[in-house]
């Protein structure tokens, strides 16, 4: 440690975090390290799951804490392999806010620019672009959504009104300069007034009973790549979910914090039938969720047998090799060098640690990533703050 480069290494350590402070990956935190080799396999397990059409829609992962189950979720997220859109979704409070939140977060992801080629190729196949004249293009709005009206999808609804107001939405989106902006609130989840739904001639929010699921029915076979799900920790957040049937159509405005409790056998079925649905009736939608392997048997019971050609084989997350862990170090060494401007040591890759600790770290750790990275952070705390030497460490570490 007495080199030029040692002596820097050891003062942008006791001025700043340690190169293992923040590498614990969370939904709403990235971690940025490189793969190791053994989570490069599973990551290339799940881009041919995803990237294959059939029959897998449902891909569970599984393994303990701290083995890297949300870092993975981020790893298919950023993957630029993957053939569609990965979206990571919370499981909802209540039942009411399954497809508003499912349509919400796709329409976020694809962008209002994407959302508004979309709604162009709609009101085309309803007859938007017939030529008048031999010259121009319809702007009589209103014909084009009767039009949409007289389709076996309009004929056969269940629910004609509120299919009625995502057609008109789409309609007045793609062709009504003047109404187009409120019409792409409207369709992108915004809250109106009722003055503002009485401008459009629609008489439901995007939050009403079952007009998201509609308007994501209309949308879904026009969206040019697939669409993955991603639940994080289902089996600790499922339990949330709620089927309430006693509030107002409209809850955005209505829905109070406390909701009634609900038996535990309602509340499954609703949502795991929910998940179904979706596959079911949206084109290019698979299903990635983590669970702890403890949990595997109980979660894949909630899904009906008649669905079980669509569930792949569970991947599982195991513990890192020594390799791995060895490689886990070198990479956020690199990255904390890169990131305060020092060269990478080729001649010295694993200082200010060597290969007896690292093996020792491992041995201890039985390789959990988790549990690697705080026993790297203590290891470094010691060195900077308590002056411990790299022979009390070999010493330590070579007795695992």
């Amino acid at each position: 440690m007495e080199s030029p480069q040692g002596k820097k290494f050891l003062r942008i350590l006791q001025n700043s975090l340690s190169p293992f402070e923040n590498f614990v990956a969370k939904l709403d935190i990235d971690e940025p390290l490189n793969l190791v080799d053994n989570r490069q396999y599973i990551i290339k397990q799940l881009i041919d799951l995803l990237n294959f059409e059939d029959p897998a829609k449902i891909i569970p992962i599984a393994g303990d804490t701290g083995q890297g189950k949300t870092y993975i979720c981020w790893e298919i997220k950023k993957n630029l392999q993957i053939h569609g859109s990965p979206i990571f979704f919370q499981v909802p409070a209540n039942s009411k806010l399954f497809y508003y939140d499912l349509y919400t977060k796709i329409i976020e992801e694809i962008g209002a620019e994407k959302l508004r080629d979309i709604t162009t190729k709609i009101s085309n196949r309803w007859g938007a672009s017939e030529i008048k004249y031999g010259l121009f293009r319809t702007t009589n709005s209103e014909k084009v959504i009767s039009r949409a009206k007289l389709t076996t999808r309009y004929k056969w609804s269940k629910y004609p009104k509120e299919l009625e107001d995502c057609i008109r939405a789409i309609i007045i989106h793609a062709m009504d300069p003047e109404a187009s902006h409120l019409a792409e609130r409207w369709l992108l989840g915004e809250i109106m007034d009722s003055d503002e739904l009485f401008f459009l001639g629609i008489e439901n929010n995007l939050s009403a009973k079952v007009v998201a699921e509609e308007l994501l029915k209309l949308i879904a076979d026009y969206l040019d790549d697939g669409i993955y799900l991603i639940y994080d920790d289902l089996d600790k957040n499922w339990v949330n979910f709620s089927h309430i049937q006693d509030i107002d159509d409209d809850w955005a405005n209505s829905l109070e914090e406390d909701s009634p409790d609900v038996s535990s056998s309602s509340t499954d079925i609703s949502f795991f039938e929910q998940l179904v649905q979706v596959l079911n009736e949206l084109n290019k939608v698979k299903i990635v969720f983590t669970m702890d392997y403890s949990s595997k048997d109980e979660i894949l019971s909630h899904f009906p047998e008649s669905i079980a050609d669509f569930i792949s084989p569970i991947i599982p997350l195991n513990n890192f090799s020594s390799r791995d862990t060895k490689q886990y170090y070198k990479e956020a060494l690199k990255l904390y060098l890169k990131k305060n401007q020092m060269d990478y040591d080729l001649k010295n890759p694993l200082f200010p640690l060597n290969e007896i600790i690292l093996k020792g770290v491992f041995r201890k750790i039985h390789g959990n990533p988790r549990l690697v990275i705080r026993e790297f952070q203590q290891i470094f705390d010691e060195i900077i703050f308590d002056g411990v030497s790299i022979s009390e460490l070999e010493a330590k570490y070579s007795l695992y």
